[in-house]
């Protein structure tokens, strides 16, 4: 990173008129104002769950690139719960989130059950999953919530009970970025602090010494998919619910 804003700002000297205001508005732009910072911070939201399954994914040694339809389903998932189910405020929420992780651990399931069957390189299939998840989420879309009156494609307007509120007003910022420091944070415990977590990380580092010393291998590349699946699933759920009104693409 240090390298990369290194080569930015000798391009910059070279090219503008006023390199150090250039330089200055590159460093400090995205700092200038409270909804600046805003956008900061919503945009790390979903990063915190995708990257916390990610992580998990990894320290298995597997390459499952499904993360990103298990976002979009779950996102998507949450959607339908969101304008199809009436709960009270906070069991609707809980219940869209639960529904968005579900969906994300469904998608991360297709190349873990391939490799795990068929040893079929999971960095394939799951690119592959990625296109069905985004036209399952498509046709779901347009033909089961979508609304007719909104004059573009997007579902109908998600319930109020639903939705995330915004922690800071004018800013963007809402609660779902104290759900995803839980995550964070159980996702770290979880990976290094537990037995489920050491299992994972000794297949990550040497699957035949896993084997040797009595682990399920398979079982426990299928578990750590899954998690990596729910957790993005549920930040997709997380991200519509709390920046959005309606699912739209």
């Amino acid at each position: 990173i240090g390298i990369a804003i290194a080569v930015a700002f000798i391009i910059i000297c070279f090219i503008s008129e006023n390199p150090l205001e250039t330089i200055s508005e590159f460093v400090l732009g995205p700092l200038g104002s409270k909804r600046k910072i805003g956008n900061i911070i919503t945009n790390l939201t979903p990063m915190l769950f995708v990257g916390t399954g990610v992580c998990l994914i990894f320290s298995a040694n597997q390459t499952n690139m499904a993360v990103e339809g298990g976002f979009f389903v779950g996102a998507m998932l949450a959607s339908v719960v969101s304008t199809c189910v009436s709960l009270p405020t906070g069991l609707h929420t809980a219940l869209c989130l639960l529904a968005g992780g579900l969906a994300g651990a469904a998608a991360c399931a297709i190349p873990a059950f391939l490799f795990v069957r068929y040893q079929a390189k999971p960095v394939v299939s799951s690119i592959m999953v990625n296109n069905m998840c985004l036209y399952v989420g498509l046709f779901v879309i347009n033909h089961l919530i979508r609304d007719p009156g909104a004059g573009f494609l997007a579902s109908w307007r998600f319930a109020e009970t639903s939705r995330i509120e915004e922690m800071i007003p004018g800013t963007g910022i809402h609660y779902g970025i104290l759900i995803g420091i839980a995550v964070l944070i159980g996702g770290y415990l979880y990976l290094n602090k537990s037995k489920a977590g050491y299992e994972i990380r000794t297949v990550g580092r040497n699957v035949d010494f896993a084997r040797y010393s009595g682990i399920q291998v398979n079982k426990v590349i299928t578990k750590a998919q899954l998690i990596g699946g729910f957790l993005a699933g549920m930040g997709g759920a997380v991200e519509v619910l709390g920046m959005y009104k309606r699912f739209q693409y």
